[in-house]
């Protein structure tokens, strides 16, 4: 597009040089003739007004001059150029100019559509950027939920095995002293305790050993 529009400017630019090359050429056809020019440098004018000397020859001649009818013939020449004057100015001159006017407008108007088409491109590429960046930011807040379930999801593994291993203390414990109490059952029952060669040690009295459990 912007190669297309630098193609445009040039060729504006090109019959703009061409438009002010014309009017420079039809400036200089109001200019002197060689031919029309004396040798000290003077312009040669041809009158071609020949009958206004004749007139004024007829005037200086003849005495018996009607000065009225000199008088209305020079006023109703008057009118007649007036008249002519006015003629020639409703005549409609067709200029050159305008056709490089309006291929220069038409250029200009495709210029102006070009650039609107482009500044939509850029619109909609910059909300497509957008909504492409909001996608990444919801694939980021998606994977940080993730990550954090999977936090949370170590976080409670590691507290149901503390609790378990808790829970696994608590039952040893109760185990130990379930044994205690059978052993201390058991003691209740034998008078005395035997080594290993069935010799008498001690001899407690049951109460003995009672209170020595419940201490």
């Amino acid at each position: 597009m912007i190669i297309m529009m630098m193609i445009m400017m040039i060729i504006i630019m090109i019959i703009m040089i061409i438009d002010y090359d014309n009017n420079d050429n039809d400036d200089n056809d109001n200019s002197v003739d060689d031919n029309d020019v004396n040798d000290d440098g003077t312009e040669d004018i041809e009158y071609n007004d020949n009958d206004n000397y004749d007139n004024n020859n007829d005037y200086y001649n003849n005495d018996d001059y009607d000065y009225d009818d000199y008088d209305n013939d020079y006023y109703d020449n008057d009118d007649d150029e007036k008249n002519n004057v006015d003629d020639n100015d409703n005549v409609d001159y067709y200029d050159d100019n305008d056709d490089n006017k309006m291929i220069i407008m038409i250029l200009m108007m495709i210029m102006m559509t070009m650039l609107i088409i482009m500044v939509v491109i850029m619109l909609t590429m910059i909300m497509l950027m957008i909504i492409m960046l909001m996608m990444l930011m919801v694939m980021l807040l998606m994977i940080m939920m993730m990550i954090m379930m999977m936090i949370i999801v170590m976080i409670m593994t590691m507290i149901m095995i503390l609790i378990m291993m808790v829970m696994m203390l608590m039952i040893l414990i109760m185990m130990m002293i379930l044994m205690m109490i059978m052993i201390c059952i058991v003691m209740l029952d034998s008078p005395s305790f035997y080594d290993g060669n069935q010799h008498l040690i001690i001899r407690i009295s049951g109460e003995d050993l009672v209170k020595s459990c419940s201490v």
